[in-house]
């Protein structure tokens, strides 16, 4: 029994660290090891609560639902790509890899993509037919869109003419390296394998296409996570997922590869149709995966965030109004100095001020006109100054600011029932922000 206890107490004591005390170290505390360390854990645990959040599985049906829209046309695509390079057999493979259960379905699936190219060159769908091809081509691409823009909490897409270029360019790169990333190994294997320098430099050449799928996955997902996103990614969060999304991916394919002997029973009860639920299966788990790799991005990139957020959502009037007063003084400050205006990423790093709370506050202060965004000419990213004569700003200026911020219009009696209390708070404030608040923000 003791040593039961004990290990629940242990698995206690790491929840409580997991889930409470790791969010209130900062990075300055930290080796560069346990830095690492803390901030992976810190990136997992962050993607599974967004992917809960953000109802991701929901996301992951609709996207599969507007990819069945676009496959054949992509397929297609892809297959005359494939023809004009002379991989028309490669690719036909690699397909056949990827959405096959039997055999015998390929032949009627290449019959379709075949039937398809053939009306386009004739100039079949030309007119409302091409018009509804771009319609299932950009409605895909736009639920992708927002669902990535959902995760990064971005509320604005892009205009329709950049949709229309980005979409139709990650439509042309996409497919291809989807294809390559099981299509490369068998295909330098095959072309290199009695080569000199393939049997020179064996086992290694061998370990390298094992694993070229891989790196041709981690290639595509991390310009798809900078890509996709109406919002600047960077490239080593963005990388950091790309490596974990495509290893997961690739290791999906192979064990949905691998499991198609074991889903036999759908042939039985399907026939020619099983391909039908298993394509819907291998979609919904892909996107899944996709969208978990898009919440990776984002949580390696926001971590700081994050730091000290129970606290943050807890943090009393008092405090609040002190870190308000305080931000407003650094800005007015730099201002008075000639110096460039703070972006919210220095305020948090010189001041140790959870950057969850400078931004909230410096949004605050744009609301209340105190404070203009501009934008920083070195770094291009969003700086902060006065927005209005700093010989104006006191502090009795900003708390008023404060006290009447939001909205006061119900129905209480205030004027009879309840004018007492409501003359006493009003006298009380007015005492509090006379006291000392004719002192100007810029002489503190």
């Amino acid at each position: 029994m003791p040593a039961k206890q004990n290990l629940l107490n242990k698995i206690s004591t790491l929840y409580k660290f997991i889930r409470h005390d790791i969010w209130r170290i900062t990075g300055s505390e930290l080796s560069k090891t346990r830095r690492y360390l803390y901030n992976s854990i810190k990136t997992v645990v962050l993607a599974f609560r967004g992917f809960s959040d953000h109802n991701l599985e929901t996301n992951a049906s609709a996207l599969t639902y507007y990819t069945l829209f676009a496959i054949i046309p992509v397929l297609a695509l892809i297959l005359g790509i494939g023809r004009g390079f002379g991989f028309h057999e490669t690719i036909t493979d690699a397909i056949a890899s990827q959405i096959s259960v039997q055999a015998d379905i390929m032949p009627i699936i290449l019959e379709f993509i075949e039937r398809y190219t053939q009306r386009t060159h004739q100039g079949i769908f030309i007119g409302i037919g091409f018009f509804i091809l771009l319609w299932s081509v950009m409605s895909g691409f736009q639920k992708i869109e927002g669902s990535f823009n959902l995760i990064w909490g971005v509320k604005k897409s892009r205009s329709f003419v950049s949709q229309f270029a980005t979409y139709f360019s990650i439509m042309f790169i996409f497919p291809i390296f989807i294809i390559a990333s099981s299509g490369l190994s068998v295909f330098l294997s095959t072309n290199l394998s009695d080569s000199f320098f393939f049997g020179f430099f064996s086992p290694l050449s061998k370990i390298l296409l094992k694993l070229s799928p891989y790196f041709i996955n981690w290639i595509l997902f991390t310009g798809l996570f900078i890509i996709v996103p109406n919002t600047r990614v960077r490239f080593l969060p963005a990388l950091f997922a790309g490596v974990i999304t495509g290893t997961l991916f690739q290791l999906f394919q192979h064990l949905y590869i691998q499991g198609q002997v074991l889903l036999s029973s759908y042939n039985v009860i399907y026939g020619g149709f099983a391909i039908i639920p298993l394509l819907l299966l291998w979609l919904q788990v892909s996107w899944l995966i996709v969208l978990f790799g898009a919440e990776l991005s984002f949580a390696s990139q926001n971590i700081s965030k994050f730091e000290f957020e129970a606290d943050s959502k807890k943090i009393t009037p008092r405090y609040k109004k002190f870190l308000i007063i305080s931000i407003l003084q650094l800005i007015i400050h730099r201002f008075i100095n000639v110096e460039k205006p703070y972006t919210a990423q220095e305020i948090s790093k010189e001041n140790a001020i959870p950057i969850r709370l400078v931004n909230e506050i410096l949004s605050q202060l744009v609301e209340l006109h105190l404070i203009n965004e501009v934008i920083n000419d070195t770094n291009k990213e969003k700086a902060y100054q006065p927005a209005i004569d700093i010989h104006i700003i006191t502090i009795s200026f900003v708390l008023e600011k404060l006290a009447q911020q939001g909205s006061e219009n119900f129905n209480i009696d205030s004027s009879k029932k309840f004018r007492a209390v409501w003359q006493k708070l009003e006298a009380i404030d007015t005492t509090i922000r006379n006291k000392d608040g004719a002192t100007l923000i810029k002489d503190l």
